[in-house]
């Protein structure tokens, strides 16, 4: 045990020698320091600080006032002599401090000595109670400091004077905060509906009840009137972090310290308010859920997807919009009613079974089905089901999502309708194409010019110019005849001189394939028969049409008319006629017989001028 003190101001030895006897009988190591002249008790202020003091009235007389507020929270003793009763009492009185009233016999001194021990005891045990509460402190303070919300405490005036360790989570230091009004870390737009001088303002004179009390920071209200999840912004510290743009949501539990924090006063006879304690836990990521939940809602309800959510019993608990409008079903038939029983009556018996099986299983499921609406109205519809799983990995919710694809159900009919079409329309050519070709092989020209390799090769590359060309265009039955004779020089004479040049004098002549092809194809040949060798000069062939506008799509569908293709070239040679030198003008040639072969398909024929060859025909109807 610590040594413990007393100082002794009196000139009674007996106190003295009682004291030592009585501490050497306690076995307590005990300084006892004694003043027994008013001259050591004047200096009784400046002396170390002790655990009890006695003093006595007689020695000390008028001083003892100054001796006791000099002493501060020493616990003290005085004695007096009868007739100083009033004075003892006003020193119990303000100071707290004990008495003993002198007997002439003397016999108080013993007194003194048990009055001393009992002091130095309950210093003893208001020591280890102070421990006891600083060690709870820190205990405390530790259990705060380790919590991620924010624990204020402000004065009355709205200043904190204390701040958990978790305020570092707005970049703030809990020092720096010490001594600030809590209007540091509250957003400025919050700051009028939290704060109670600005509040109480609009409710003044209106009884709210504690479920429409307003809600504060610096509350002042207990049990049921206090605030509780009152939701406010938080002002960052500049700098600290990546979010300092955006503050931090928090809700705000603040009540009075009226219960274990003791923040009113109730040690005096009118309790007081001494400030607000609260709890600010950080709700951001709530919120910002809460968000993204509004807004799957919102877009949820948008949509044109039916969508449909149940449990794991596969009992509805949501759908939305689109789902009542494309199955005609109203929400109270909806609402509650199990998914199976739902779509039974909408599909067929044997889909029914199948989507019992999904709806009880655990993989995704999805198909294409016909349903039937309350209506009647049958529809396509894609349906989707999927299985949401929980910790246990067991199915707690079905997702169903529903698309009505009838539209598109109807345009693949078309597709494979005009796919179906368009095979015919390729067989039709690939038949034409083969008759032309037959139509060339029974010409009976002389060997060298109508049946060599490169004249066999150059047919062949025509018609498949033309069949490219068709196909290339996505109109079937047609040909534009200017972009077959734009293509012609590259894809079908490129083996042959360079010294010819063809003019294309034709806008957007459009033939039905059966005209088409023989006439190409003619046309092919009788520029093929007029290009120059590579001994000669340059020649221009100029291709165009006559009449203008006899095939040229001004009349209706199903018009016939007489038109031909005019082909018109230069001479070549030294001074020799064109007509002399073309092939195709001279009677009988191989190049006319087949040029007037392939025009007999077209009820044409090949009409010679000198430098023209004119290509007649009758178009024939589109299919």
């Amino acid at each position: 045990m610590a040594e413990q003190t007393v100082h002794l101001v009196t000139a009674d030895t007996r106190v003295v020698s009682d004291l030592q006897e009585a501490a050497r009988q306690w076995d307590v190591p005990l300084a006892i320091s004694s003043h027994a002249t008013p001259e050591e008790a004047t200096r009784i202020s400046d002396l170390p600080e002790s655990d009890v003091v006695v003093i006595d009235t007689d020695l000390v007389g008028p001083a003892l006032e100054d001796m006791l507020v000099s002493r501060g929270a020493a616990r003290s003793i005085v004695l007096g002599s009868p007739g100083s009763e009033g004075e003892l009492s006003r020193a119990h009185a303000r100071h707290g401090s004990e008495f003993l009233l002198k007997d002439e016999g003397g016999h108080y001194a013993l007194l003194v000595a048990s009055l001393v021990r009992k002091l130095l005891r309950d210093e003893d045990r208001d020591e280890t109670t102070r421990d006891i509460i600083r060690s709870s402190e820190d205990r405390y303070r530790s259990l705060v400091d380790a919590l991620p919300d924010i624990v204020y405490r402000i004065d009355p005036n709205g200043y904190f004077t204390f701040v958990n360790e978790s305020v570092r989570t707005l970049g703030y230091e809990p020092s720096a905060l010490i001594g600030q009004h809590f209007s540091t870390i509250v957003d400025g737009a919050d700051l009028p509906r939290v704060s109670r001088r600005k509040v109480l303002r609009d409710f003044h004179g209106r009884d709210t009840g504690p479920a429409a009390a307003p809600g504060l920071f610096d509350e002042r209200r207990t049990a049921d009137r206090r605030t509780t999840g009152l939701e406010i912004r938080l002002r960052r510290r500049n700098g600290t972090s990546e979010h300092d743009e955006a503050p931090m949501i928090a809700s705000l539990i603040s009540y009075g310290e009226i219960t274990a924090t003791g923040q009113y006063r109730t040690d005096t006879a009118k309790r007081y308010f001494i400030g607000t304690v609260g709890i600010i836990r950080d709700i951001s990521e709530r919120k910002r859920s809460q968000q993204r939940l509004r807004q799957l809602s919102f877009a949820i309800e948008q949509i044109d997807t039916a969508v449909c959510i149940a449990d794991g019993n596969g009992v509805v608990d949501y759908a939305n919009p689109s789902f009542f409008r494309m199955n005609g079903a109203r929400p109270e038939e909806v609402h509650g009613a199990r998914l199976y029983d739902l779509f039974s009556g909408y599909v067929q018996e044997e889909q029914a079974e199948e989507l019992a099986r999904a709806l009880s299983g655990t993989r995704a499921w999805e198909a294409d089905r016909i349903i039937w609406t309350r209506s009647g109205e049958s529809k396509w519809c894609w349906l989707r089901i999927y299985p949401v799983f929980d910790l246990d990995q067991q199915a707690s919710q079905y997702l169903v999502f529903q698309d009505d694809i009838s539209d598109r159900k109807q345009r693949e009919l078309e597709l494979a309708e005009t796919a179906r079409s368009h095979q015919d329309v390729l067989r039709m050519i690939h038949h034409r194409v083969g008759s032309t070709l037959r139509s060339l092989s029974e010409i009976e020209p002389p060997a060298a010019a109508a049946g060599s390799p490169d004249a066999i090769d150059r047919r062949i590359r025509s018609q498949t110019l033309a069949h490219e060309l068709v196909y290339e265009s996505g109109s079937f039955d047609r040909l534009d005849l200017a972009r077959y004779f734009r293509a012609l020089p590259d894809v079908v004479l490129y083996t042959m001189s360079r010294r010819g040049r063809l003019v294309v004098e034709l806008e957007d002549c459009v033939l039905g394939l059966n005209t088409a092809l023989p006439l190409v194809t003619a046309a092919s040949e009788c520029i093929a028969s007029l290009w120059p060798t590579p001994d000669e000069h340059l020649r221009t062939i100029a291709i165009s049409l006559e009449p203008e506008g006899a095939c040229a799509g001004e009349g209706e569908a199903g018009d016939t008319a007489d038109a031909a293709l005019i082909l018109r070239y230069d001479s070549v040679g030294s001074g020799a006629a064109a007509g002399d030198e073309a092939e195709v003008a001279r009677e009988n040639s191989p190049a006319r017989i087949i040029i007037e072969s392939l025009l007999s398909q077209v009820d044409g024929r090949l009409i010679t001028e000198s430098g023209i060859c004119r290509l007649t025909f009758r178009e024939e109807p589109a299919r």
